[in-house]
């Protein structure tokens, strides 16, 4: 087993893998995180071409970005409050606390910047 050790101070471990495993296919075994060191797992058999590109593929990570799952996660979770018809939107807005009108605001522009920067919603 070959563990890199690359610095990386956040990831988002779910997308991270995936590309991983897009670019290595089954040379990668996994990686592990902590204490902003990713510790990328590859086979014995992992060449140093495979290493370099394990290493550029966790340099270039960016922790916000999401695996299709994770977005369909966070587009079902958006999703209700923007389909409510307007009276019902402003009436549900009307009856939550301040605390839980900013969380679902904050979820819905999260939802909304992702849309955006991925060129659909």
């Amino acid at each position: 087993m070959i563990n890199l050790k690359i610095k990386k101070t956040a990831i988002n471990p779910e997308r991270l893998h995936a590309d991983l495993k897009a670019a290595l296919g089954e040379v990668c075994s996994g990686l592990s995180f902590t204490a902003g060191v990713v510790t990328v797992h590859l086979s014995d058999r992992a060449t140093d071409v495979q290493q370099t590109e394990a290493r550029a593929v966790v340099e270039a990570h960016n922790a916000a970005d999401l695996t299709p799952a994770q977005q369909d996660a966070r587009s079902r979770d958006a999703l209700p409050f923007f389909q409510l018809p307007r009276d019902e939107l402003v009436t549900l807005a009307e009856t939550m606390d301040a605390a839980t009108f900013r969380r679902e605001m904050a979820r819905a522009f999260a939802y909304l910047r992702d849309a955006v920067r991925l060129g659909g919603g």
